[in-house]
Parts: C-alpha cells; sequence; structure tokens
C-alpha cells in the first residue's frame, strides 16, 4: 500500500520522518508512569460532592502518577445520542489500568453489576463501599463484591465510611500501586498500521497524545495524514481516543478545532530512543512560523511560552 507524503504547508517532513524511523526500528516504549483510572461514582456536584469527588480532588495531590477519568464527561462530548452511558463505560474499560466504583448511588450498582459480567472486566475492578454494608448478605455483596473479591487483583473490596472517605486514601494509593509492568519500560511495536490497529486501545491513545505534543496545533484531519504518512491509507477510526485525551485534560480542542496541550502537562508518555525531542519540537514550531502564522498566534494566546 503506497504511503502518503505529507504535503508542504502541512507538517514538516522532517519531524514526521524522524518520528516515522523510531517507530520503524521499534524503538518505541511506553514510560512505566502510563496509568490511567475510570472512575465510577454519583454525577459531580459542587454543591453536594460525593465520595468520588472527594477522591478525585484527593488524587491531584496525592496521587499524581495516575490520571483519574470519569465517563460522565466523555458522554458529554460524544455527539451520538443514540450511545448509552453504560455502553460508553464499557468501551472505556479497554482505555485504561483500573475501573474505580464508588458504591454511592443506584448508578454505581448498576455500574459493579455490568462490570462484574465480563471476566476481562472484574480483574480491573477497584470497589469502594460504604462501612454499614460491609456485613450485609444482599445480593450485591454475596454477588458482584463476592467476585470482586475473588477475581480482582485490586482486591478485597474497600469498605469505608463515605463520608470520611479519605480515610481510605492509604488504601487507594497501596491498591493502584499494584498497577506495575513486567520491565522498566514496556516496548511497543507500532512499526506497522497492523500493529498500531493492533495495540491495546490505551497505549494507541497515548501515541495520538504523543503526536499532538509534538505537532500542536492540530486538527483531527492533520493527525490522520499523519497516520497515512506512516501506515499508508486506511480507516483510522481515533475520534473516541481525541474525546477521551479531551475529557482526562490531557488535551484540549479549541472551537476552530485544534487540538494542543494544557501548558502545565506538556510531557511525553513514549520515550522513542535516539531522537531529538527539542530538535522535532523546533523544526514543528518553524514550520509554522513559515506556513501558518494562524497557529503561531494560537500557542502564543494558549501556551504561552512554549513557542
Amino acid at each position: 500500500m503506497t504511503q502518503r507524503t505529507l504535503g508542504q504547508k502541512s507538517q514538516p517532513p522532517r519531524a514526521v520522518e524522524a518520528i516515522k524511523s523510531k517507530l520503524i526500528q521499534r524503538l518505541t516504549f511506553l514510560k512505566t508512569d502510563a496509568n490511567l483510572v475510570l472512575a465510577c461514582g454519583k454525577r459531580p456536584s459542587s454543591d453536594y460532592p460525593g465520595g468520588r469527588d472527594r477522591i478525585l480532588d484527593y488524587a491531584k495531590s496525592h496521587l499524581g502518577k495516575f490520571q483519574f477519568f470519569i465517563a460522565e464527561h466523555v458522554f458529554d462530548l460524544l455527539s451520538d445520542k443514540d450511545i448509552d452511558l453504560l455502553s460508553i463505560e464499557g468501551r472505556l474499560s479497554n482505555f485504561c489500568d483500573c475501573v474505580l466504583i464508588v458504591l454511592e448511588s443506584e448508578s454505581t450498582f448498576a455500574e459493579l453489576g455490568a462490570f462484574a459480567m465480563k471476566e476481562e472486566l472484574v480483574e480491573n475492578l477497584l470497589v469502594v463501599n460504604d462501612s454499614d454494608y460491609e456485613a450485609s448478605s444482599s445480593f450485591i455483596s454475596l454477588g458482584p463484591l463476592a467476585k470482586v473479591n475473588k477475581v480482582s487483583r485490586f482486591k478485597p473490596v474497600i469498605h469505608t465510611d463515605l463520608k470520611s472517605i479519605l480515610r481510605a486514601g492509604t488504601q487507594l494509593g497501596e491498591r493502584l500501586s499494584r498497577i506495575e509492568r513486567k520491565k522498566k519500560k514496556e516496548r511497543i511495536d507500532l512499526s506497522s498500521g497492523e500493529k498500531f490497529q493492533e495495540v491495546l486501545p490505551k497505549i494507541r491513545m497515548l501515541f495520538l497524545l504523543d503526536l499532538i505534543t509534538f505537532f500542536q496545533p492540530i486538527t483531527h484531519k492533520e493527525i490522520i495524514d499523519i497516520l497515512v504518512s506512516y501506515y499508508g491509507k486506511q480507516d483510522f477510526a481515533v475520534r473516541l481516543e481525541l474525546h477521551l485525551l479531551d475529557a482526562l485534560g490531557l488535551a484540549q480542542r479549541s472551537v476552530d478545532g485544534l487540538y494542543f496541550r494544557p501548558i502545565d502537562n506538556q510531557r511525553l508518555f513514549f520515550t522513542y530512543y535516539g531522537l531529538n525531542e527539542v530538535s522535532v519540537r523546533s523544526d514543528v514550531l518553524n514550520h509554522y512560523h513559515k506556513y501558518s502564522r494562524r497557529k503561531v498566534e494560537i500557542l502564543k494566546s494558549k501556551v504561552g511560552g512554549l513557542i
């Protein structure tokens, strides 16, 4: 399949080729702190924060090695109104290392039941339950929670007073620390279109995030153009991944469809051995100064000193 060469004014060919060479040589390694957690709980509320709200706030200061996101944000971003929230959450589980469920509403009990039915999901469930129900003989306790205690790598269920849920912060940190990689850095094969499509959705999403980091600000179409230059023309359905990055706060999308990274979070999630990352980014910026002053102005307004 013939690979397309990027147009002169689209993206800098030298920067694109520099990254491509590392992909072909399989010199791409996922960093050890690329840890994503899907947090389920009652609807966020600034007036009446629930247990999940307090955990997410706690995580900002004490669980910095993990990126937390909630399904509702993605649901709000998706335009397909015929997709229900539970179906989206089922798909989101493919993009994370852990599914944290705080049992504090009827919807979270439904989520627990749905996730516990899927063997590939229950292994990654971390459940926080109200200590008042620790000795309960209910269906929830004897069914889904019992299965979590048997199968999950984050077992057992954490029982705590949900009104003082941060007392369980140390336990949460210990459980999440079980997310480990077999090696210090994991080699990821992105050398072909087939390999790109075969990798875990989470890994594909983080690679797309790295492309945004290098080539920001960049449109959805331009991301596809880069992928085509790497792997040839095929169907690159990455819409959900880009929505997820927005919901995570790892990337932002402007009203005119340009993706960029927040100024306080510019780190790469992959190591590209032998790649001069500063040189690649400099080449991108020089290209934009020459061919796209609009992107330069956007960078000035969005990410200030990064240009």
